[in-house]
């Protein structure tokens, strides 16, 4: 993971959703959500 991503995760727990968080980080939701798919679970 890198540091953008840590970012966004950080921001989305905040948030609580995806649109909220892609609207606090100014960048579109599925410019948000397709690095998520690429985030592994522990």
């Amino acid at each position: 993971m890198n540091i953008t991503q840590l970012e966004q995760l950080i921001e989305i727990a905040k948030r609580k959703t995806l649109s909220a968080a892609a609207e606090s980080l100014h960048i579109s939701q599925p410019a948000l959500a397709d690095p998520c798919k690429n985030w592994k679970t522990i």
